[in-house]
């Protein structure tokens, strides 16, 4: 299973070309006591920007690894860790939407849990994306 998904991985890094890679993936790739040394490696070598990751819960929280490793920021983005509200980035004056890249300075944009403004949208929320 973990070859088929390096492979996935892989082939997404190199359809990107040129420009700037976003990780995203359902388990961590590193966390505290595990190193996943296959994805890890093809993270360094396509040097992608940016990996999201989630599937840690509840108390497990506190294992996650957050910050810089080599030349990428690793942040959870699980849902509960974030309290429900979609998390805001910027990556180098451009912004992501469904796969293409736009460029706009400095524009904020939204991912992983946009799903849960499209719920809320019916009710008032202090959702800091829409």
């Amino acid at each position: 299973m973990l070859a088929r998904e390096a492979l996935r991985l892989e082939a997404s890094f190199k359809a990107a070309g040129e420009r700037p890679i976003l990780c995203f993936l359902h388990y961590p790739p590193l966390y505290q006591g595990y190193r996943c040394p296959e994805l890890l490696e093809l993270i360094d070598r396509y040097r992608a920007e940016r990996c999201y990751y989630g599937h840690l819960h509840g108390p497990t929280h506190r294992r996650a690894f957050e910050g810089r490793r080599g030349e990428t920021d690793y942040a959870l983005v699980s849902a509960d860790y974030l309290g429900f509200v979609p998390k805001k980035s910027a990556i180098k004056g451009k912004m992501i939407k469904k796969g293409r890249y736009f460029p706009k300075p400095m524009v904020k944009y939204r991912f992983a849990m946009s799903i849960i403004c499209l719920i809320r949208r019916k009710k008032k929320h202090e959702c800091q994306v829409c």
